[in-house]
């Protein structure tokens, strides 16, 4: 369970071996190389050239420097009908020395639908991060969860508890439908720590409600709501299994929460928007593919099916650039120490050194107001 990076990051300029990869990196030359390095196969579980994909989510409490004890970043590996994650720590710096580092989490999958999971990675209201997985239930009106949540801090040695939760709805909403999941966008989350969000269902309105999740060493789940911060009819088409991405208090909006609906209906990503508790109702925006986040610039990033498309808080085009394999993994705003808020996204491939497979991993990011620039 251990790489060198000396070696890994010398053989990260290997030659893209397929068209996906081609376009990635030639978008990505348009962003600031951030990290990289190398993985053997099977050096960790699950690390493996034939799974469906695997994602690589950069720590969000250490820096892109190696510090010794720190956390490095999670393997987010989709196996079909598995999907596991994996925290990475620096143990060593001289040599380099990387493990994987317990507890890891593991979610049941439904490989045949547009979404049967995501991914939520955010910093928790302590400081600390969150990584967590959601996959919905048979019913598509509840989600179950899985969290790897970080305890300690440096020069305290890191951990990390699990929490699992069967039913989002059972567990925190009284048995309340829960068809959307999701968390509030990094730029505009409040201070509070229940920074995750539900859709629920009472009659024919869609309540939004903010809650937070936590590891319990008695009973693995705890569950905290902070209360609607809004609520509207649901819109003409039943929603299933979406995600949500609030917003609060946008620049030019003060008061109030933004709620984003994005869900795959007939094979199709729509996306709806409930704009404040003075207009009860969701409103349809036209834009295509999958919703990822309200960027710090107060723009929409959606992924469509082989582009990036940034749009204004009403669906109006700003921008676009070919997607290939790089996937959006967070915002956060200490990088520059400036306060800038930047997009990361990370690559994953796989390339041979001395005739040994590896998974070679490139962290990149630009500034989230000029993305809408990179052609």
């Amino acid at each position: 369970m251990l790489f060198a990076a000396s070696a890994a990051i010398a053989a990260c300029s290997a030659p893209p071996v397929d068209v996906a990869l081609s376009v990635s990196l030639a978008t990505a030359e348009q962003m600031t190389l951030r990290q990289s390095f190398g993985l053997r196969r099977d050096s960790l579980p699950n690390l493996d050239p034939h799974v469906r994909s695997i994602r690589y989510y950069p720590s969000l409490v250490a820096s892109f420097e190696l510090t010794e004890g720190r956390p490095l970043g999670y393997l987010v590996v989709d196996r079909g009908a598995h999907v596991a994650s994996t925290p990475l720590v620096i143990r060593e710096l001289d040599p380099v020395i990387v493990e994987e580092d317990e507890p890891g989490i593991e979610i049941s999958n439904a490989p045949d639908d547009v979404e049967p999971h995501h991914v939520v990675h955010s910093v928790r209201a302590d400081g600390q991060e969150k990584l967590l997985l959601y996959r919905y239930t048979p019913d598509r009106t509840d989600f179950g969860a899985r969290a790897l949540v970080l305890t300690g801090s440096a020069p305290e040695p890191v951990g990390f508890e699990a929490a699992y939760s069967e039913s989002i709805a059972g567990d925190v909403f009284e048995n309340d439908p829960v068809p959307a999941v999701g968390a509030y966008a990094a730029r505009w989350a409040p201070e509070e720590d229940e920074r995750l969000a539900a859709l629920v269902v009472s009659g024919t309105v869609l309540i939004t409600e903010p809650f937070g999740i936590d590891a319990d060493p008695s009973n693995g789940f705890t569950g905290s709501v902070a209360g609607a911060v809004s609520q509207a009819e649901a819109p003409a088409t039943a929603l299933e299994y979406g995600r949500v991405v609030l917003a609060e208090d946008l620049i030019g909006f003060p008061e109030g929460t933004f709620s984003y609906v994005n869900s795959p209906v007939s094979g199709r990503y729509r996306t709806f928007v409930n704009f404040s508790e003075a207009e009860p109702e969701y409103t349809e925006l036209g834009l295509a593919g999958r919703l990822e986040t309200v960027l710090a610039s107060g723009e929409l990033l959606t992924r469509s099916r082989d582009r990036w498309v940034i749009s204004g808080l009403f669906g109006e085009a700003a921008g676009s650039f070919p997607a290939g394999r790089l996937q959006f993994v967070h915002e956060r705003n200490d990088i520059s120490g400036s306060d800038d808020w930047h997009a990361v996204f990370t690559l994953t491939y796989w390339g041979q050194i001395d005739d040994e497979d590896y998974l070679f991993v490139r962290v990149y990011s630009e500034r989230s107001d000029r993305l809408s620039g990179i052609d």
